[in-house]
């Protein structure tokens, strides 16, 4: 408390007094508020390996953060803003792979108060050791072979800190022989305008396959539903305290749905499918009931999100603090009309030494008029980036509804992390999630699909890397006994 009004030399000592007499302890606190310590010089050092290696980052990218939180000469010093400031500089990107503080007191000095009074103060010189990433961005060309998607060709260019503005440009392309293809461009930035709004605008380009077989997950010849989406979004933030950002996002899509016939050997609408393989001669109830073919999406976005998070050692590496945030869309602007509630949170607890227990959940919800025929916006659940050792979208809801998605959605990850280099790190973990359709209770189907597994990560240039080992604990529907252990392989990010 004392160190956040500028009592940089304050001092606490305890005076305990035992009376044998009464039988009870006297303790009494003697407190040395000491001198009021203000800003002096504030100065950074960009450390390098090379003393001949120049810095990439502009100067101001991180004198901005410094003054948004009052570490200016003339402010009242304050640890938590010096917190505050490490914190967000460490969350620019990848490219500071570390920011250091250093506070040194200098010289007392005798200046007048607001009353004419003579007050001792203390100036305090503040810098910050930043050393860069020997790299801010990456291009490659890859191609082997994916957990999620089979055989996969790739080609990823990308720079978190273009003209050393912290601007952020990805160009992504990527496709897969399990009909997997993407391609995106995004632009982000921290500060518009000199302020601390944040803009982030991407286009796409997504082809997503959903295998619907129970019990056939990993056959080729299951790949029936196939989403086709091209689109674009922009969203502003900015910060209305110094943990809590609010932002606004547009969304503009377009997507096809098609459904492979197997008589026909191609993907088809579903309306098509529905005459070739169950009625030449559909009513129109019958074709109402049917998933759209196409679909357009114009929404509106808001989310409020709240991030306390601390670093070890880069971004991607929290060691204490939590993130949270919650997001509602609401579509209907010339488009197709139904709302989405998404909650997602990450506790970060440290424990002995350097292990870090970890908590992250995930709930979400649609509804509207048009929500029971979106496929595409609904929920499934499954691979890598969810329930970890099952298929990808391979867990939906039970019952009749398992072919549609559901419209409600529960994740629980728990992961126990470790270091064991400087750049490598371990997992164990443990992951379960369910999804439910239409006006399914939650409890009295409640059957989460669960999974344990161990992993390592690293930072593979800038972004980074998971290997996972995973077991599934409960059968899918339509399987007859719970599957083995599963491989999984991805570069992006985690929670």
């Amino acid at each position: 408390m004392y160190l956040d009004k500028g009592r940089i030399s304050a001092e606490i000592k305890p005076d305990i007094k035992y009376n044998a007499q009464e039988e009870i302890v006297d303790i009494s606190f003697t407190i040395s508020e000491g001198t009021i310590g203000y800003i002096g010089d504030v100065s950074i050092n960009w450390v390098s390996q090379s003393s001949e290696e120049p810095h990439k980052t502009k100067e101001y990218v991180i004198r901005r953060e410094l003054d948004r939180f009052d570490i200016k000469e003339g402010k009242l010093y304050s640890y938590q803003n010096i917190e505050d400031a490490r914190r967000k500089i460490l969350n620019l990107g990848p490219f500071i792979r570390r920011a250091e503080p250093r506070v040194d007191v200098q010289e007392e000095s005798n200046e007048p108060d607001k009353e004419g009074e003579s007050q001792t103060s203390q100036k305090v010189a503040v810098s910050f050791d930043i050393e860069e990433s020997r790299q801010s961005g990456m291009f490659s060309i890859a191609g082997g072979y994916g957990s999620e998607g089979g055989l996969f060709g790739a080609l990823d260019v990308w720079d978190d800190n273009i003209l050393g503005r912290a601007f952020r440009v990805q160009v992504r392309g990527e496709m897969g022989t399990k009909e997997r293809r993407t391609g995106q461009l995004l632009f982000s930035s921290p500060w518009i305008l000199n302020t601390p709004t944040s803009l982030t605008a991407s286009l796409y380009s997504i082809r997503r396959t959903i295998r619907y077989m129970p019990g056939d997950y990993d056959r080729d010849d299951t790949a029936n539903y196939r989403d086709d989406s091209v689109g674009g979004t922009v969203r502003v933030g900015r910060p209305i305290t110094r943990k809590i950002n609010l932002s606004l996002g547009l969304r503009n899509e377009n997507t096809t749905y098609k459904q492979w016939d197997a008589g026909l050997k191609k993907y088809v609408s579903p309306e098509e499918w529905y005459k070739n393989n169950v009625n030449p001669n559909p009513t129109q109830s019958e074709l109402k009931k049917l998933p759209t073919s196409y679909g357009r999406t114009r929404s509106i976005i808001f989310a409020v999100d709240r991030d306390t998070r601390n670093y070890l050692t880069s971004m991607f590496d929290p060691n204490s603090g939590s993130s949270h945030n919650i997001s509602a869309e609401f579509s209907g602007l010339g488009g197709d009309i139904f709302h989405k509630i998404m909650e997602e949170s990450s506790i970060f607890i440290p424990t002995w030494w350097k292990l870090v227990l970890v908590f992250h959940t995930q709930f979400g919800y649609i509804g509207g008029r048009d929500a029971e025929y979106l496929r595409f916006e609904r929920f499934y659940l499954g691979g890598i980036r969810s329930v970890r050792g099952y298929a990808q979208y391979s867990i939906t809801p039970p019952g009749e509804y398992s072919q549609f998605g559901g419209n409600r959605m529960a994740q629980l990850n728990v992961e126990y992390r470790f270091p064991i280099t400087s750049m490598l790190r371990g997992i164990i973990f443990f992951d379960a999630g369910q999804t439910w359709g239409g006006t399914q209770s939650v409890w009295k189907n409640f059957s989460p699909k669960k999974s344990v597994g161990l992993g390592i990560r690293f930072d593979f240039l800038g972004a980074l890397a998971r290997l996972e080992y995973a077991k599934p604990l409960d059968k899918l529907e339509g399987e007859s006994k719970v599957r083995g252990w599963k491989l999984e392989f991805d570069i992006g990010p985690s929670f």
